[in-house]
């Protein structure tokens, strides 16, 4: 039997100086007719990326591994759909290229210690393997993508060390929550990288629509038993009932509805919503993003009408000083939290993965995003997209939107709030502190988990709650902070559809001072509005 030669496996560890590429250690040529900034702009930005000095405290240096024969789901499954029938195919194989900060020899010297301690006999030999290799992945591990054999898309699966989550720049606060940690197996060593998956789009299985569901689907997949999707799955199951384009591939890319789709046939329910102000904009992508929902943003090309374009936000970044964002302008209203957020750092195809992009506020009937495609090019020009939709795949029993909370925030209870400390402090709402309020989406474990962490009720009383209460798969939280009384959480369950809502209970922490005192009575009126008396902890 004619098995065919046996395939090898080599290993380069190479220096990234300040004089070297990944271009050029890569041997990558451009295609005819393009330049190394139009063809490799992806590449150059992850060069650009990961020699950031604030993604390892271990060291300044870098340097990468490359594998030159690696079996990528994604591209092979791509490979055999499309390019498996060009009269001149390319390799199903691609090249693997490993990120570390430390000199190249250290890190080569270093995982042959490690998987060497698979060698030895004992009991303790795999849990002294297992913490060698957390501890080399926290310092020198920044991460891989990997480089298919396409002249023009060279960019497949990067997963990337995420940005840390402060900013030592201006002080600024990152939330990177949608993200998740992946194993990587290299040279006989169990790394872990914290990140979110990106891609570059091929034009053939994906366009930019595809590739950030894709991107969104990673995160989905952590918290959810979904079926793992490859690009080409994905335009596959989008076209199955809609070709506006002719046909599925080449690709000429997704319209919403199919992307829609796409998301209700592999397990999980789309939440589409219009964009139509500044304010419901921001307080969304915020809110999805505290819930660890990742959002996927459907923007238009300020000035052209037929450029459109989707990327998936991957984390926000807030001030690092708060400004009052009060709704409509009005302080008795509320505080809307989400004003602090300042930039949204996305996965957009064009460029790389957590690219800045800048909110622009002027316009309040629409969202503006500036986004820099050549941010590592002098004096390139930010281009200015407006969001017209947000798409975020949920789970099939969350049935109350983010828009449902924000209105029973705004409209209903900041109201019974402001009454209620008026009368007590014999004030009118007008001369009272604005209510700061934000809201968010979480697993019902994950919120009993909360009360503890955060100390929302004293010890016994947290731990008696997740003992004896019965929260629901998701819960939604709307928070209160107000400087007369502290804090409160109203909690909803999300599987009751609107109108018919399920108030799940008010947690109040009681003391014995005068803002507790306070918050004791706003907690309780809360509750009794919401009738939910009997779930009032406190």
């Amino acid at each position: 039997m004619d098995v065919g030669p046996a395939l090898t496996q080599t290993l380069r560890f190479e220096p990234l100086g300040t004089d070297d590429s990944l271009i050029k250690l890569l041997g990558l040529e451009p295609p005819p007719f393009r330049t190394d900034r139009s063809a490799f702009l992806q590449l150059q930005y992850l060069d650009d990326y990961i020699r950031r000095p604030d993604l390892s405290a271990a060291s300044s240096t870098r340097s990468i591994a490359i594998e030159s024969h690696y079996i990528d789901r994604d591209f092979i499954v791509d490979h055999s759909v499309l390019f498996s029938r060009n009269l001149q195919p390319p390799a199903n194989h691609c090249r693997r290229v490993h990120f570390f900060a430390a000199e190249s020899s250290f890190v080569e010297q270093e995982l042959a210690r490690i998987a060497g301690i698979l060698c030895g006999a004992g009991s303790t030999t795999h849990d002294e393997y297992r913490e060698a290799c957390r501890d080399f992945s926290k310092r020198c591990y920044l991460g891989f993508t990997v480089i298919r054999p396409l002249p023009a898309c060279r960019v497949g699966r990067t997963v990337l060390r995420r940005l840390p989550l402060t900013n030592d720049e201006d002080a600024s606060q990152r939330i990177m929550t949608c993200t998740r940690d992946y194993g990587v197996h290299f040279a006989g060593v169990d790394l872990k990288v914290s990140g979110l998956a990106f891609q570059q789009q091929d034009l053939g299985v994906s366009r930019c629509a595809t590739v950030a569901l894709w991107c969104a689907l990673h995160k989905v997949g952590e918290r959810e038993t979904i079926a793992t999707l490859t690009p080409a799955d994905i335009t596959n199951l989008a076209s199955r009932h809609r070709l506006p384009f002719g046909r599925s591939m080449p690709s000429e890319g997704l319209a919403v509805d199919q992307l829609c789709l796409a998301i209700e046939s592999v397990g999980v329910s789309p939440y589409l919503a219009m964009v139509p102000s500044v304010e419901r904009g921001r307080s969304l992508i915020y809110s999805a993003t505290l819930s660890h929902m990742p959002c996927i943003l459907i923007m238009q090309k300020v000035g052209a009408e037929r450029d459109w374009h989707a990327v998936t936000v991957a984390g926000i970044k807030l001030a690092s000083v708060h400004a009052p964002c009060y709704v409509g302008g009005s302080k008795v209203a509320g505080d809307d939290l989400s004003g602090d957020m300042k930039a949204l750092y996305v996965h957009d195809d064009r460029v790389g993965p957590y690219c800045r992009v800048d909110i622009n506020g002027t316009d309040p009937n629409a969202l503006h995003l500036s986004i820099n495609t050549q941010g590592h090019v002098k004096g390139a020009i930010p281009e200015d997209w407006v969001i017209r939709n947000v798409l975020i795949p949920t789970h099939s029993k969350i049935r109350v939107s983010f828009n449902d909370l924000r209105t029973i925030c705004v409209d209903w209870l900041i109201a019974e709030i402001q009454s209620v400390i008026a009368n007590e402090q014999c004030k009118s709402p007008g001369d009272l502190d604005a209510v700061q309020f934000k809201y968010w989406i979480e697993r019902g474990h994950e919120y009993s988990r909360r009360v503890l962490t955060e100390q929302l009720l004293t010890k016994e009383k947290g731990i008696s709650l997740c003992k004896t209460y019965v929260m629901p798969r998701y819960v939604g939280v709307i928070r209160f902070i107000s400087s007369a009384f502290g804090q409160i959480d109203v909690l909803m369950d999300t599987t009751s559809p609107r109108p018919n809502y399920n108030w799940i209970g008010v947690v109040a922490r009681h003391t014995d001072d005068e803002s507790g005192r306070l918050r004791h009575i706003v907690g309780e009126y809360l509750a009794e509005c919401c009738q939910c008396q009997d779930q009032y902890f406190s």
